[in-house]
């Protein structure tokens, strides 16, 4: 019976000594299974964090302050410049209630989706102003159009322009005076053809980050800038089949799964959890079964 009884007690401790690691850990992942942080660090909520994630966090509120989803088609004849002109009908209560945000928890811009139909895409471009219908103020918006979530090349092809109004409204302008102007295209076609303009999904947008999480350390610099790209490069390659051996990202290129061992791409914990999760998931995981297993193993240790 002595045995037996030594067997059932030494089985219990382990046992006892599993669930007390088991809680250990949980209570230290506790935030990141309420959704709050990803790792035991908030990386995605950090201001040091390059890449865009605000907008993959739900606490970031975007406020439709203006929209016109008419289709508009202008049509310009050759060597000329036509202006389009659309009006900001701002709700007065939704302004209030965002006027009373900190102005740098705030970012406001015009969005549209366009696209020209000319036989030489190069000879057709366009401007964006803020303009004042009872005063002669003209306010030229810095545009960027984005390329990256474009189809294929061709005369169907929409493109989306963003006009920043973090200038205007820190130098020039408050929220509450984009009532009195209109949003003026100067669009000029410059080839011998006549060409068409198409602008539809006109808005006019702003970004409420007063209510994200702070980040708990913002000086991890290694964890933000460099683990958190390189896991999701490495998880969204496995994803399309890829092993990505060369990462293009940075400067002209450097090695990537063979240039940095630090991350253990190949481990197998790793290699499954990226590919079968997004990155954030698959290093909650991770870190979930990495501090488990340290635990137990330094349990056995002390009792060998």
């Amino acid at each position: 019976m002595k045995p037996l009884i030594n067997q059932f007690s030494s089985l219990s401790d382990r046992v006892i000594a599993f669930f007390i690691i088991l809680l250990i850990t949980i209570v230290y992942l506790f935030p990141a299974f309420l959704g709050k942080v990803d790792t035991p660090v908030d990386i995605r909520d950090s201001t040091m964090y390059p890449w865009s994630y605000w907008a993959v966090d739900q606490k970031i509120k975007t406020y439709t302050l203006s929209e016109n989803n008419k289709l508009t088609v202008i049509r310009i004849n050759p060597k000329t410049t036509t202006w389009e002109t659309f009006k900001i009908n701002s709700s007065k209560s939704l302004i209030k209630k965002i006027s009373k945000i900190q102005a740098t928890e705030i970012t406001s811009y015009l969005t549209f989706d366009f696209k020209a139909l000319v036989n030489n895409t190069a000879s057709l471009n366009f401007e964006v102003y803020l303009s004042s219908p009872s005063s002669n103020l003209d306010f030229k918006l810095p545009t960027e159009v984005i390329k990256d979530a474009l189809n294929i090349e061709g005369p169907n092809t929409w493109y989306r322009a963003y006009c920043s109004l973090k200038d205007v409204l820190k130098q020039s302008l408050t929220l509450r005076e984009l009532n009195s102007y209109n949003v003026k295209i100067k669009i000029t076609n410059n080839s011998i053809s006549q060409s068409s303009f198409h602008i539809k999904n006109f808005k006019l947008l702003c970004d409420d980050y007063s209510k994200r999480l702070k980040a708990h350390n913002p000086y991890v610099e290694d964890l933000i800038q460099w683990f958190t790209p390189s896991r999701e490069l490495f998880s969204e390659s496995l994803k399309k089949g890829k092993i990505p051996f060369w990462n293009n990202y940075i400067f002209s290129g450097i090695e990537f799964v063979n240039g940095d061992p630090q991350i253990g791409y190949f481990h197998p914990l790793y290699f499954l959890c990226y590919l079968m999760f997004d990155h954030f998931t698959a290093h909650e995981m991770i870190t979930f079964i990495c501090l488990a297993l340290s635990g137990i193993g330094a349990y056995l240790l002390a009792r060998l």
